[in-house]
């Protein structure tokens, strides 16, 4: 905001100075004169060279009336070389009006300059004080103040076109009489009052004019709820502590999508309406409660009609009024200058009463007695019913009836000195302010990178009020240098190389004398389980590769998973088992063949499958027919032949020999042997092939018992899946 505020002035002055500064064409003694209060003790005189006009002497400045030419060098002031005032030393005061209508880019105050009189600047008045001031100093707003701070002597206009608001810092004990005399009516500024400010005259917001001196305008109060003397509510309503002396209402409370006092109820605990405390009042619906007893000059005063024509302004006074000022109503010099005013008064006691309470003037009033509201008229929004008396207009009953949909549209706000937000209800289009008090920033970092090795400016944002700062900090490290990575085969080989700091990214180059390469052999990691892979020899610092050779005996060799055993190692059958490498996925197969029969209980069969190894009887044959009868004294067997199970190919059977007489014996049946009267190297009867070998083993039909321990392992699958 003070940003702000220096960039207008700045510019407005920049704008000035551009301006063709055209010499005044008479004699310089014709622009001077006296100005003092006493008369030749302060004197005029305007530079026609520089355009300046001088005020010097001893002692106060004279007055001048708010007449548009009063002063002596109003008559020259749209001269295009008339640019600046200075008020020398010696000077003490400014009097009333003295540049109020002198446009000038810049106005000088000495350091002796004590006080200032009513109006005493054009509205958008550029002001300096010297420094070496012992009585004023002024804000980066404009606002002057007394040296201590406690008085509030001058806002500038800008305080309400530029920003629309003003905090006053606490500390402020009293505002000066025309100190906001340029507050104007075509926006309403609004203003923070703080716990120390002990009084606010009406005076303040005066603003002396052609015809009487009266409020310019009232702003929108936010009176700090710590302070003793002062209250406000929240149509922005000036009140003492106890809101029993309703002091102030925004001037523009009628007619102002800020705020709303269309409708207003003075609220109870009111007893006192003070002078000019509904200044610029214009027919509109306020209720005077009961407990109001004394109503001040002005208190209803409206200066200022919209137009020629006929006007009718309406009021409702209660019976319980026992002081009544005589000017309360209407301002009495303009019923004749614009229009035909006619002043209504509902009054709600007697006529003798109103007689004796009443003393002013009759003219253009009617006075309506003993009058009673009649609540025919209804008024309604989302959150309250207004009812409205049809004979004076007044709004006496506003009942709550729900809630606004406030949103927030606007927000005016800094964290040192609070702000207001604004808001608008989506249903019925009411809007409300809200004051922010004042808080504490909330910066938050938002860029221009320093490094601590060059310093530089840091940028912060406030997420709060949106406020930003710069911040600026001085170098506390040494540059942190390195290689960039583009310059490291330079170290092997010599040239200049660029070196930068990984802070601040400051870079310069440096010539480097070669060093050599560092080569060391480097695995390239390919090796295979059979084969050996390969190895380079590389530059450690700049990665060169010189060559690249064999790595002998890198090979990995196969790493193999658990066995899995396909048949089971029998008397008869050959043992299959397969292992799969976990790198290259290499199928090793291992057979161990057959162990063959073993007899070692010697029963003549085989320990493990049972099978007969030889005969029993030796006067059997050893192939025995279908029935035998061999010869054998005192008896003749009679056998009957039984196969315990049948011989093939490469497995022996077994046959039992019964007689008669109970003896029985077994005997062998070989095994027939493989028979290919094809050739084709697969056997006639159980199709094995062969003559195949799998390692140093011979093994007739292995990739058949494969495939059929696979089909076994879907069959598995299959049934575990439920598949068909």
């Amino acid at each position: 905001m003070k940003k702000k505020m220096r960039s207008i002035l700045s510019l407005a002055l920049a704008v000035l100075m551009l301006m063709s500064v055209v010499p005044l064409s008479v004699n310089a003694s014709e622009y001077a004169g006296e100005c003092g209060a006493e008369g030749d003790n302060v004197t005029w005189e305007i530079d026609v060279n520089t355009g300046t006009l001088y005020i010097n002497g001893t002692g106060d400045m004279a007055d001048y009336e708010a007449e548009w030419s009063s002063a002596p060098w109003y008559e020259y002031r749209e001269f295009p070389g008339f640019t600046y005032i200075v008020v020398g030393e010696g000077v003490t005061s400014v009097g009333d009006n003295a540049f109020r209508y002198t446009i000038v880019s810049k106005i000088a105050l000495s350091s002796t300059v004590k006080k200032l009189g009513k109006c005493p600047f054009f509205a958008n008045a550029n002001i300096v004080i010297d420094e070496n001031n012992a009585y004023l100093k002024m804000d980066d707003y404009g606002v002057i103040y007394s040296k201590d701070g406690k008085t509030l002597i001058y806002a500038s206009k800008y305080v309400n076109y530029i920003y629309g608001y003003y905090t006053v810092p606490e500390g402020v004990e009293e505002f000066a009489p025309y100190a906001f005399c340029h507050f104007v009516t075509d926006s309403i500024p609004w203003l923070y009052i703080p716990s120390s400010v002990k009084s606010i005259p009406v005076k303040a917001f005066f603003s002396v004019i052609a015809k009487d001196s009266q409020p310019a305008s009232i702003p929108y109060f936010f009176v700090n709820g710590n302070n003793p003397y002062y209250s406000s509510d929240e149509y922005g309503v000036l009140f003492d502590k106890n809101k029993e002396i309703l002091y102030m209402t925004p001037h523009l409370h009628f007619d102002s999508n800020d705020i709303q006092l269309t409708n207003y109820i003075i609220p109870e605990s009111v007893k006192e309406l003070a002078e000019y405390s509904f200044f610029g009042y214009d027919d509109e619906s306020i209720l005077i409660t009961e407990n109001v007893t004394k109503i001040g000059a002005g208190a209803f005063y409206s200066p200022f009609p919209e137009a020629y024509g006929e006007k009718i302004y309406r009021l409702y006074i209660p019976k319980n009024v026992t002081s009544l000022a005589d000017d309360f109503f209407i301002g009495e010099d303009w019923l004749s200058d614009y229009r035909e005013i006619q002043k209504v008064v509902y009054y709600e006691g007697t006529q003798s009463e109103w007689e004796s309470l009443y003393k002013g003037a009759t003219e253009h009033l009617t006075v309506y007695y003993e009058h009673s509201h009649t609540n025919t008229i209804i008024e309604e929004n989302c959150a309250q019913r207004t009812y409205i008396c049809s004979g004076c207009n007044t709004a006496n009953i506003i009942e709550n009836i729900g809630e606004h949909s406030w949103y927030r549209y606007d927000e005016i706000k800094n964290c040192e000195e609070g702000g207001v937000n604004r808001f608008h209800c989506n249903d019925c289009s009411s809007n409300k302010m809200e004051y922010v008090p004042p808080a504490e920033h909330d910066w938050v970092w938002i860029g221009n990178v320093v490094a601590p090795c060059v310093g530089g400016t840091k940028g912060y944002y406030c997420t709060k009020c949106r406020e930003e700062k710069e911040e600026h900090e001085t170098p506390t490290e040494e540059h942190s240098y390195e290689w960039n990575n583009e310059n490291d085969d330079i170290q092997c080989e010599g040239g200049y190389a660029n070196l930068y700091c990984w802070m601040c990214s400051n870079d310069y180059y440096v010539y480097i004398e070669a060093e050599g390469h560092q080569y060391q052999f480097v695995s390239d990691n390919n090796a295979t389980c059979t084969e050996d892979g390969t190895k380079r020899k590389e530059c450690s610092r700049c990665n060169d590769i010189a060559e690249t050779v064999v790595d002998v005996g890198s090979k990995l060799g196969h790493d193999l998973t658990e066995a899995t055993v396909l048949s089971e190692q029998t008397c008869t059958q050959d043992g299959i088992s397969v292992q799969v490498c976990r790198r290259c996925s290499e199928i090793t197969a291992t057979t161990e063949s057959a162990y063959g029969h073993f007899d070692d209980d010697g029963d003549g069969k085989c320990d493990e499958c049972k099978v007969v190894l030889e005969v029993i009887f030796p006067n059997v044959p050893s192939v025995p027919g279908t029935d035998v009868t061999p010869d054998a004294p005192g008896h003749t067997h009679s056998f009957t032949r039984e196969v315990i199970f049948s011989s093939d190919c490469v497995t022996a059977g077994e046959q039992e020999f019964t007689c008669s007489c109970g003896e029985i014996y077994r005997a062998v049946i070989p095994a027939s042997g493989h028979t290919d009267e094809n050739a084709d190297g697969v056997c006639d009867v159980c199709e094995e092939r062969l003559g195949e070998n799998v390692g140093d083993s011979e093994a007739s039909g292995f990739l058949a018992k494969i495939l059929e321990f696979f089909n076994k392992i879907a069959e598995f699958f299959r049934k575990l899946f439920n598949m068909a």
